[in-house]
């Protein structure tokens, strides 16, 4: 690869990047409101929470890109005690079945692909659970703590 190459493919990153940056700040700035039921049902484990959210809206808007017409949906509630917080974006084919285990498409798969994993160990160490699942052309990211 060249050096223009490079410097091109870098120059996409960067600007992949601050697109993914601006779009999960306005996301978070919408949520704000939702703060006070995050953390009046969460006494510990904010940052845990904080993360693994910011995960699934990366994926979310990750996999939205390749949508023509698209839709992120972000629901945070609290019922009996509980968190529950859903992610919904929408899809014109099965997940599940193209790509079963949910793999990067990133072109560095090797630096990528950890948000799932560190979004279940997060919520496994709060002791809630997360769960995926397609419904109705969504997919759909479930946690609730």
């Amino acid at each position: 690869m060249s050096e223009n190459e490079k410097l091109e493919r870098s120059r996409r990153r960067t600007k992949i990047i601050l697109i993914t940056i601006t779009v999960l700040f306005i996301v978070l700035m919408l949520v704000v409101p939702l703060l006070s039921v995050i953390v009046n049902s969460l006494r510990e484990g904010q940052m845990e929470f904080a993360i693994a959210l910011l995960n699934l809206l990366e994926n979310a808007i990750e996999a939205e890109e390749l949508e023509e017409d698209k839709l992120i949906e972000l629901q945070i509630y609290e019922s009996a005690g509980l968190l529950l917080v859903t992610v919904r974006n929408r899809i014109s084919q099965s997940v599940m079945e193209n790509n079963p285990e949910l793999r990067t498409r990133k072109a560095d798969a090797s630096l990528h692909g950890l948000g799932r994993k560190s979004v279940k160990k997060l919520i496994r160490d709060m002791e809630g659970s997360f769960y995926e699942e397609e419904r109705n052309g969504f997919f759909i990211s479930n946690i609730v703590v």
